[in-house]
């Protein structure tokens, strides 16, 4: 194997990875590039994984940044990172908390327009609390014949990557 199996992982040592990742095999080239250039132990201790989790972080929003650039400028982009920090702690947030998180960053763009592309790239993701089990739906998740539409009227979450990556900020 090459992740070594611990407890820590509360589960699986590749589900455990790939909860942070979008499923895309892109994701775990991107995931195991540095083992070319570190010296890590084969299988890989919990610690490794976590640091190997860190880079992966900061290359995927990096990645998704340069992807944003097409409709924002730097400054919305970094402005769009500022207020997902600002609120990261009070998940879920409404659309109305994202929107007038945004607006007072005072955007170029319409702040509904933001939160489509978040969604879109799926660093935020819907959450459905009306049963007794939520149901959360990114859009990376989507099925072929079943494709995730944002919905206003559900609550918003975070990407668990997007978790680590503003935790670091």
């Amino acid at each position: 194997s090459l992740i070594e199996e611990n407890n820590q992982y509360n589960g699986s040592s590749f589900k455990y990875i790939i909860d942070y990742t979008f499923f895309r095999p892109r994701d775990l080239i991107l995931f195991f590039k540095p083992l070319r250039a570190s010296a890590f132990n084969i299988p890989l201790s919990y610690y490794n994984s976590k640091n190997l989790l860190n880079k992966y972080v900061e290359e995927l929003v990096l990645e998704i940044k340069n992807e944003l650039s097409a409709s924002f400028s730097q400054t919305d982009i970094n402005k769009i990172f500022l207020t997902l920090k600002e609120y990261q702690n009070y998940q879920p947030l409404s659309k109305d908390e994202l929107i007038n998180g945004l607006e007072r960053q005072n955007l170029d763009y319409d702040p509904k327009i933001a939160i489509v592309h978040l969604f879109d790239y799926s660093l935020i993701g819907n959450i459905d609390e009306s049963s007794s089990t939520p149901k959360i739906y990114f859009k990376h998740r989507e099925k072929l014949n079943d494709p995730c539409i944002i919905n206003f009227e559900l609550n918003f979450i975070y990407h668990k990557s997007m978790e680590i990556y503003l935790n670091k900020k």
